[in-house]
């Protein structure tokens, strides 16, 4: 077969050289150093792999009819988002799914439990129409409008204290609601309900807290005025007491259970409902 040696192949007018009938190419490697322009269509046949040196732009996307997309180093980055129409993304154990600038939120699964991370600042928002429904923070999660427990249990943690009341008189909600203090009582105290962020910052104005404290009942032993965050009942904690009027002795035994209703009216301003029952 003939060949032809030449630098440089231009056409009469001095321009490229078009080729009419197209170009064959049977064998060796077609090099070129500028940019290369296909009008039409460009039809790869057996070819396993295109190797890219640079960066490719695809400017109307990428389209993969058949097998997969591989990237075995580096990230892809997609400018415009990524649509799906069919089928599934699948990511192995313990392979993550992050969201925002520092990673804030993570999705994953790591073999045993699937995982929704919220790694970041701010709370985790379940919402539907663009109103929070579920809201998880930092002491718990907050509900938006009705709970309604379909069937099953509801459980709550009793906070059993080895101690009077009178000797351990703070009494922190982030341990529970209902607090059973099992050495007998000896003397009258001033209960004080805290949280570790504090109650008026745990609680907006409207909000009621209830909470149940059961004390091992002696006669001298009683509680008859409650603080929030500290605040004196002159200065903060307006008191109603079933009955009419707060109580003056405790049982002489069994269980004294102090039942407390805690109204937010105002910022550190409460409204307490109490009621004392003894159950011998």
């Amino acid at each position: 077969m003939s060949s032809i040696n030449v630098t440089n192949i231009k056409s009469r007018q001095g321009s490229a050289p078009t080729f009419p009938q197209g170009l064959n190419v049977s064998a060796g490697v077609a090099t070129f150093a500028g940019n290369v322009s296909v009008a039409g269509t460009l039809t790869y046949d057996d070819v396993t792999n295109i190797d890219s040196v640079g960066l490719i732009t695809a400017q109307s996307g990428i389209n993969v009819s058949a097998g997969n997309v591989k990237v075995t180093a580096g990230i892809v980055t997609v400018g415009a988002g990524v649509t799906i129409s069919s089928d599934f993304i699948h990511l192995t154990d313990n392979s993550k799914i992050q969201l925002g600038i520092a990673s804030d939120l993570e999705i994953y699964h790591d073999g045993s439990n699937s995982i929704i991370n919220d790694a970041g600042t701010g709370n985790l928002r379940l919402a539907t129409g663009g109103t929070t429904k579920v809201e998880v923070i930092g002491t718990g999660a907050s509900v938006y409008g009705a709970l309604k427990l379909q069937n099953g249990l509801l459980r709550e943690n009793v906070n059993i204290v080895a101690n009077k009341l009178s000797g351990a008189s703070v009494i922190n909600v982030d341990d529970g609601m209902m607090h059973y203090f099992t050495t007998q009582e000896t003397t009258t105290t001033k209960p004080n309900i805290i949280s570790s962020a504090g109650i008026n910052t745990d609680m907006a104005i409207g909000d009621t807290m209830a909470l149940t404290i059961i004390t091992t009942a002696a006669a001298a032993g009683y509680s008859f005025d409650w603080r929030v965050d500290g605040v004196e009942a002159s200065a903060g904690v307006t008191s109603s007491w079933v009955g009419g009027s707060a109580p003056s002795a405790g049982n002489a035994s069994g269980l004294d259970t102090y039942a407390l209703t805690f109204i937010k009216t105002a910022s550190a301003r409460y409204t307490m409902i109490g009621n004392l029952v003894n159950s011998a």
